[in-house]
């Protein structure tokens, strides 16, 4: 009787063993993996993203002729506001990196959305050019990048033989928001004033929050996340600037400078141009 009491111990204790073993293979299992179908659900919603954002920056110059008639302040003035939203989408792509690093890609993304639409609806009742240049201008480009950019980092993560290819639906993005939030933005303004425009894109951005919560942590990302923390030295300052050591890096860095510096001059003017030569 002692023995057989022994043996039913010893095997409860294996038992429990393998129950508290078994807890984080299952936690795996349950992680989404590359190049799965929730991957592609992924892409999806980053697309999606994308297209809401860059829609909104890009229709810009569709509100311009109104804002031009609205306040009179010239056209260097009111296009300056779209001017640097446009800028702002990317140039602060290096904090938000950091920030994504730190946080992750979830709240990333809604903080931008936070900035984004508070932007939008200060813009909508502001009173004067030069505060939609700071609002609009400043703080939603300034938002635009946190929900933008990280869009780019979350897809390498998901995808390892299809990499390529869901990059370049991603990259759709721009482009179908240009299409669609376009007609979307001249429809509103056909039928409301341009201050209630900015409130229902104010809104429209918001969409963004359930997209991005989409978005999992696949396995191993955290550990690579820290091992380029390990990896890193210097000072802040250093690690900054440590890509410019690279000449190739400069030359697409610098060509692509130019060339944005072109590619989006007709968005914010060519509405104007086009409907005062529709007049004559």
């Amino acid at each position: 009787m002692g023995n057989t009491r022994i043996f039913e111990t010893l095997n409860h204790c294996d038992m429990s063993e393998d129950s508290i073993t078994d807890q984080p293979s299952s936690r795996i299992a349950k992680e989404p993996q590359p190049d799965s179908c929730w991957s592609w659900v992924v892409c999806l919603a980053c697309a999606l993203t994308n297209i809401i954002i860059c829609g909104v920056v890009f229709s810009y110059g569709i509100i311009f002729p109104t804002l031009l008639e609205e306040f009179q302040q010239g056209k260097a003035t009111t296009a300056l506001a779209g001017s640097l939203a446009l800028v702002g989408q990317g140039l602060f792509s290096p904090l938000v990196a950091r920030v994504y690093n730190r946080v992750g890609p979830r709240t990333t993304t809604i903080i931008g959305v936070i900035i984004c639409s508070g932007a939008l609806l200060v813009t909508s009742q502001g009173s004067d050019m030069y505060i939609i240049l700071v609002t609009y201008g400043g703080f939603f480009g300034f938002g635009s990048c946190f929900v933008f950019f990280p869009t780019y980092l979350v897809i390498p993560s998901y995808f390892v033989k299809r990499r390529s290819f869901a990059l370049g639906l991603l990259a759709m993005g721009p482009g179908g928001g240009l299409f669609v939030i376009s007609s979307i933005v001249e429809a509103l303004l056909n039928v409301l004033h341009w201050r209630r425009t900015f409130m229902v894109l104010a809104g429209l951005v918001v969409v963004i929050i359930p997209l991005v919560c989409t978005i999992r942590r696949v396995p191993n990302m955290e550990e690579q996340s820290a091992s380029n923390g390990v990896e890193q030295k210097g000072t802040c300052c250093e690690r900054t600037l440590s890509p410019f050591r690279n000449k190739r890096f400069d030359v697409i860095t610098l060509s692509m400078g130019l060339y944005y510096t072109v590619h989006y001059i007709p968005l914010v003017h060519m509405v104007s141009v086009v409907s005062k030569s529709s007049s004559v």
